[in-house]
């Protein structure tokens, strides 16, 4: 004697199948959401950061330590260390001073 009997009916099964892929979608959804918004937060610090070590940029923090640097040690404003280099290894002279 065979019984045969199924857990869910045939249109249980297919509004278990729905509702599933609804709940498959829609996390997929917020998934695709949550990494593409972090994405995005990468994205913007890794650009803003990006300006801090670009040697083409004037404020990159190079620059920025070595403008401390001299200016705590000389209390000049202007001028470098490549500039007074210059200075010291070519000390010529022309009509309006050191070069």
């Amino acid at each position: 004697m065979s019984v045969s009997a199924s857990l869910f009916t045939d249109k249980q099964l297919l509004a278990l199948t729905v509702i599933g892929g609804a709940v498959v979608l829609g996390g997929g959804y917020l998934v695709y959401r949550t990494v593409g918004s972090a994405a995005g937060a990468v994205k913007d610090a890794v650009v803003e950061g990006s300006k801090y070590v670009n040697p083409v940029e004037s404020k990159n923090v190079i620059n920025q330590l070595h403008e401390w640097g001299w200016q705590t040690l000389t209390g000049q404003d202007h001028g470098g260390i490549g500039i007074w280099l210059a200075d010291v290894f070519h000390p010529t002279t022309t009509a309006v001073g050191p070069l």
